[in-house]
């Protein structure tokens, strides 16, 4: 969507590819959330365009499409082996 991703931490979320403040800010707990709201609100559309493409190339990177693409990949590969 172009936004700024604003992502509750979870275990391994680096390893889902959410990296803090390069393409999401990451929280934990409602002060660290509305400190992030407030500094996303603070600044100027330009401050955050960086994060919200890196943001919006995950997004594409993780979609439905992109997944089924990659899958369909797999199964021709797999029927020109057999």
């Amino acid at each position: 969507s172009g936004g700024v991703a604003l992502v509750e931490r979870f275990p391994d979320c680096e390893g889902m590819g959410l990296i803090d403040g390069v393409n999401c800010l990451l929280w934990s707990g409602l002060e660290e959330l509305l400190s992030r709201i407030d500094w996303v609100c603070n600044q100027p559309r330009s401050g955050t365009i960086p994060m919200r493409r890196a943001a919006r190339e995950l997004a594409l990177e993780h979609s439905w499409a992109m997944h089924v693409r990659k899958l369909l990949a797999m199964v021709n590969d797999v029927r020109r082996q057999g």
